[in-house]
């Protein structure tokens, strides 16, 4: 499986850039209703996001073409890299995850800092996961054998995650 006579690769490639536009698509529209995404790569998206509407005409009451929204949003969809608490848009140069040593240049999610990286971006779509994961650290925070540094650390992880679910939910 997987040979470059089965096609299989390819598929797989061509269902990952699919799931990359429908995920683009999906924070676009979100976006136009009023739902900003949050993270490091917020303004870069909304600028996007806003030249893009300003294009096509994508106002309240038009009819747009679905397939010339998504020929527009696909060049923004190239390096999205969809994850659990954060999507990454992978720009090696401004990668996080790469400032450790013998790193491959690709995105890390398990190093990646979500309120800090310049390729971060958090959608709607995140948001159960992020609240999922601060329910979890509020557990461990009162669990009867944690020391005080890793409560502090719980902490300061629960104030993160906090902070990105604000930038959406506003």
């Amino acid at each position: 499986a997987g040979t470059s006579q089965s096609g299989f690769r390819s598929e797989i490639e061509e269902e990952r850039r699919l799931a990359q536009l429908s995920d683009i698509v999906e924070m676009y529209e979100d976006w136009k209703a009023g739902i900003n995404p949050g993270g490091p790569m917020r303004s870069k998206l909304v600028a996007e996001f806003t030249s893009i509407r300003s294009k096509i005409g994508d106002l309240p009451g038009t009819v747009v073409d679905d397939r010339r929204r998504a020929k527009m949003l696909s060049n923004t969809a190239v390096t999205l890299h969809p994850g659990y608490i954060n999507d990454c848009f992978f720009y090696a140069d401004h990668a996080l995850c790469l400032k450790v040593k013998g790193a491959e240049v690709q995105p890390a999610f398990t190093r990646c800092q979500p309120a800090r990286c310049p390729n971060s971006v958090v959608a709607r779509r995140h948001v159960l996961a992020l609240q999922s994961c601060i329910a979890d650290a509020e557990t461990m925070k009162n669990s009867k054998n944690i020391s005080p540094i890793q409560k502090h650390a719980i902490e300061a992880q629960i104030v993160i995650y906090r902070q990105l679910l604000e930038q959406v939910e506003r």
